[in-house]
């Protein structure tokens, strides 16, 4: 009874400043008051009570009081210290004066606190009956309109929902300061480390990896207070740009003007149409040699000192090794026509039409190139593995499935996922899953997911608990689903002609109802992989019916 709060200061955000004490172990708190309240209910089972009673339901009413109140201010400070710094920043305007009302009222009760800290008279001071109830409620409204205002934010700009709220409130609130945003690109772009601004910051010219490698844009996109707006024509310059360089790289490399994702583009799309060619006309013994002197010409080059040079001759290098192999293994096999299976079972480039896009096939399975700048992100070597992972994960995916591929740490999972991803040029994003994800952060990444055709790869999907796996499996059945449908339908993302000669569109604006009945788009590209460690002490199984929904590799 004689317990005084632990007290800690907190530094108040904001043009005022100031600190503000705030209570910490809440829980040896709240518990001690349980207990002695627990005591003094026992006191009426002793035959001694009689005399006591006056004073034991004294005890009770003060006990029961401030069991309520700092059940009710331990709910009220976690809520503020969310809130504060967010509306210390200046954000949403409409809810400033609710909020200020409420944090007036906030300071002023822990300074009370702070005056006299024995817990217990708490309970004597004086406020009316549903004062903390009130506060309790304005906060949540407060809360409710700052979540409405970042979902809006995020339905405009997919990409914002990798991000958290922090973060995102910073770049919304930041808009037109280059330091700030430069800080969050590297979380909202695969390799866009940061970007070049033309003079007084008002347009940008130029995305740059973290290795320096400096990409331009074929034009410059102008910087606005609406962040959402302008980073969004980052993202749609940035797909341009790379298709317009495609299409002149085709043509003529220049090693130097472009980056190290396009070379490779176009020596890949350069390779599917030597090899159908060669095997079309007897020709692969030609093609190896051909390929043999290309290798000497990039083992060649004087890369000393040039870094950026340097990454892109070690990723040409490798993709053409691993070209080779396949030429090797062409000859092998006797490959006699572009049908035959050998050939079929490689991942392989065809430019489709002239403004840049690119098809990418691997049997069956037929994916439009997505160009999310990959920069000079390190590549996996090719092994008879890699190809036996890329081959069960894209026909996985050209069927509507997620994928899985499981086995034992540092087996090269997540890495195989994010290889394909980017040889795709896909935008990868890896989640470490443990028990603090629940159903909702695990709803909101597969909105994001398919709002911008991203991957998500799920690590060690398995330490989940077993709710959240359970309701995963229904919000990633309606996607698998509404892509099943989607992949019987003519186009899939690319123009098609059918059996018949007619030709089709691509699928535009493909949609489906979520789980929560939502409807929802869904864009080309996206799709789920999940990684596990079976067998691991803190794992979950999963559900059959989650299983069922990814094609596994092990």
């Amino acid at each position: 009874l004689d317990r005084r709060y632990a007290l800690v200061t907190q530094a108040v955000a904001g043009p005022k400043g100031g600190s503000i004490a705030l209570i910490k172990e809440w829980k040896e708190i709240l518990t001690e008051v349980g207990d002695n309240q627990s005591l003094v209910s026992s006191l009426k089972d002793s035959p001694f009570f009689a005399p006591f009673k006056e004073e034991t339901s004294v005890w009770e009413a003060m006990l029961a009081t401030l069991a309520d109140r700092l059940t009710h201010v331990n709910a009220i400070q976690r809520k503020w210290l969310y809130l504060q710094p967010i509306f210390a920043r200046g954000a949403l305007p409409q809810e400033q004066q609710r909020f200020r009302r409420v944090d007036e009222d906030f300071q002023s009760m822990m300074g009370l606190v702070s005056a006299d800290s024995l817990v217990k008279t708490f309970a004597d001071h004086r406020m009316r009956a549903n004062h903390l109830d009130e506060m309790s409620t304005q906060l949540d409204m407060c809360q409710k309109a700052l979540a409405a205002f970042l979902e809006e934010k995020r339905s405009m700009l997919p990409r914002f929902y990798f991000i958290g709220d922090d973060d995102l409130l910073e770049i919304l609130g930041q808009a037109k300061n280059p330091e700030v945003i430069q800080a969050h690109l590297k979380k909202l772009f695969a390799g866009i480390h940061s970007v070049v601004f033309a003079e007084g910051n008002a347009s940008i010219t130029a995305m740059k990896s973290i290795a320096g490698e400096v990409v331009p844009l074929q034009e410059p996109v102008a910087v606005s207070e609406a962040v959402e707006a302008w980073l969004a024509d980052l993202a749609a310059g940035m797909v341009s740009s790379l298709q317009g360089m495609l299409v002149k790289c085709l043509d003529e490399k220049d090693y130097e003007a472009f980056p190290s994702q396009i070379l490779g583009l176009a020596d890949q799309v350069h390779f599917a149409k030597d090899v159908e060619k060669a095997v079309t006309a007897g020709g692969l013994s030609a093609l190896l040699l051909k390929l043999r002197a290309q290798l000497n010409v990039y083992t060649s080059f004087d890369v000393e000192g040039k870094r950026v040079m340097q990454l892109k001759v070690q990723s040409l290098v490798l993709d053409l090794i691993h070209s080779i192999d396949v030429v090797e293994q062409l000859q092998h096999d006797r490959c006699s026509s572009a049908g035959d299976w050998v050939w079929q079972r490689q991942l392989r480039y065809y430019e489709h039409g002239r403004g840049g896009e690119v098809t990418v096939r691997m049997d069956n399975g037929q994916f439009a190139y997505s160009y999310e700048y990959q920069g000079n992100a390190p590549r996996l070597v090719y092994t008879p593995l890699t190809d036996k992972c890329y081959l069960t994960l894209t026909q996985g995916m050209h069927l509507g499935f997620g994928g899985n591929p499981y086995g034992p740490a540092g087996t090269g999972k997540t890495e195989s996922v994010k290889a394909l991803g980017q040889a795709m040029g896909r935008q990868v994003l890896v989640f470490n899953c443990d028990e603090e994800f629940d159903f909702k952060s695990m709803g909101r990444i597969f909105t994001g997911l398919l709002k911008c055709g991203a991957w998500g790869c799920f690590d060690e999907f398995n330490r989940l608990v077993p709710e959240v796996l359970s309701v995963c499996s229904v919000q990633y059945k309606c996607v698998t689903d509404a892509q099943k449908r989607k992949a019987n339908m003519p186009g899939r993302g690319l123009d098609f002609v059918d059996k018949e000669g007619t030709k089709h569109a691509a699928i535009q604006n493909w949609k489906f109802i979520a789980a929560d009945g939502v409807e929802m788009p869904l864009e080309e590209g996206c799709s789920g992989f999940i990684t596990m460690n079976p067998g691991y002490i803190g794992r979950a199984e999963l559900p059959e019916s989650l299983k069922a929904l990814f094609r596994p590799i092990t």
